[in-house]
């Protein structure tokens, strides 16, 4: 009942400005802006992408690891185990809110979901080492991190782009990348000042700043008659697209599943220790840091250069690349090598699970379709986002019990070389971008009516 209220609120601010929401609007000069505003989604989506869940999950606990452990008395495949919690919860709860996006669109969605996760992170500065108290705070965590991840994101730009949607999504999901770079480094200076605790309740006043504000000003879907335009130019047909049984029911949704699961598995499972690995090695606590921002300066450029080739290449052949990528970058992590092999391995890494994000989303709208898009994307997003949980828990464990990471890593390795096996397989998209390309709408045209344009 209260989820109902706040769904019906969230609509009475539907509307952003200059941007018409109406589903049935038929406003020719709004339509025609609209082509020219669709990129300040984009780079609205790509600010909210900063602080995403999976990105605050996972990255900052590679920074708090270390001092929360050292305060609270705890192991370190302790409290990967909330994380693991947290991921698991976050998990089950994606497919819902994919469902949910389809139903009352992505838009609301996150105006009720940002606050709400950006409070519980606030909440970790209230950690105790009781596990009544932790496990309780990584599920509160886990469920309302559900709400903000990049499933509406990626449904809004998918939606508003057929020609350039890689670009597109690599340009938005390229925020990811920065939060990994930037995060970190904000969290270091906040506990090195004030302390870990104040450090997770500046994290969530972070959260609120860079993705409530860009979102409720500029991200909204395309109404539908922007998108029956769309179609009419060249564009994608109108939602086409297969239903979620129709999905779920063939082999390759499996393979994207188990795919992507494996490799964030396997990257995540080696950044998020990667800066506990590297102190345990004899470097500084900055250092250590710098590495994992080299890693976010990675993952931008897997984004990016995974969408542009996306848009060109068969994705099942690129997919061939960014699995070997940060394969390479695991071993150097794992070798008793020098720091800048270490930072290249981090960075190499950063490029895999950059472009494995973008991939998923892509390959999800291409194989399947617009038509419930929210859904499908949710529950393989939901999949993805389990392995970003029991990545960090496999390494823990390997640490705690070993007595080192480095039989997890190559375990990682292995993993992600095998994968190009699922995905080769897949064939050509059976929802491949539009053969006639849409005209560019100039800004001159933005006043004139719909039938000269």
């Amino acid at each position: 009942m209260v989820a109902s209220h706040l769904l019906k609120a969230c609509s009475l601010i539907q509307k952003g400005p200059g941007l018409d929401a109406r589903p049935g609007s038929t406003d020719g000069p709004i339509m025609l802006a609209s082509q020219q505003t669709r990129w300040f989604i984009v780079f609205a989506s790509m600010l909210g992408l900063i602080v995403v869940s999976g990105t605050v999950n996972v990255f900052s606990f590679a920074v708090f690891v270390k001092p929360v452990c050292s305060a609270l008395g705890i192991s370190r495949s302790k409290l990967a185990s909330g994380v693991l919690l947290m991921s698991l919860l976050c998990s089950l709860g994606t497919p819902c809110l994919g469902f949910l996006a389809d139903r009352y669109g992505s838009r609301r969605i996150l105006l009720m979901g940002i606050p709400l996760f950006a409070l519980s992170v606030s909440a970790f500065a209230f950690l105790e080492p009781s596990p009544l108290v932790m496990y309780a705070l990584f599920a509160i965590a886990g469920a309302f991190g559900a709400m903000h991840n990049t499933v509406p994101y990626a449904k809004v730009i998918s939606k508003w782009f057929d020609h350039q949607r890689g670009l597109a999504l690599g340009v938005a999901m390229a925020g990811v990348g920065l939060g990994i770079a930037v995060v970190p480094q904000f969290l270091k200076l906040l506990i090195t000042d004030e302390g870990w605790r104040y450090a997770y309740a500046g994290l969530g006043a972070f959260i609120m700043l860079c993705a409530f504000v860009p979102v409720i000003l500029f991200v909204r879907e395309p109404s539908i008659e922007e998108m029956r335009q769309n179609a009419a130019l060249g564009g994608a047909p109108y939602l086409a697209g297969m239903t979620f049984a129709q999905a779920a029911a063939g082999w390759r949704f499996w393979a994207m599943g188990i795919g992507f699961f494996l490799a964030v598995v396997s990257t995540n499972g080696t950044l998020a220790h990667a800066i506990a690995m590297l102190t345990d090695r004899g470097l500084s606590v900055e250092r250590a840091t710098a590495a994992l921002s080299i890693a976010g300066v990675g993952v931008i450029m897997g984004r990016l250069a995974s969408g542009w080739c996306l848009d060109r290449f068969p994705g099942p052949c690129i997919s061939l690349v960014f699995f070997a990528l940060p394969a390479v970058g695991i071993v150097m992590l794992a070798a008793d090598m020098s720091v800048p092999a270490w930072y290249t391995g981090a960075a190499l890494c950063g490029v895999g699970l950059g472009a494995h994000v973008g991939m998923l989303a892509f390959f999800a709208s291409r194989y399947f379709g617009l038509k419930a898009y929210g859904r499908i994307y949710g529950t393989l997003f939901g999949m993805f986002l389990m392995g970003t949980g029991a990545g960090p828990f496999i390494a823990g464990l390997s640490f705690d019990y070993l007595g080192s990471y480095f039989p997890a890593l190559i375990a990682f390795a292995t993993a992600l070389l095998s994968l190009p096996a699922l995905f080769l397989p897949m064939g050509p998209y059976p929802f491949a971008v539009a053969k006639t390309k849409p005209p560019e709408v100039g800004l001159r045209q933005v006043g004139a009516p719909l039938a000269e344009a």
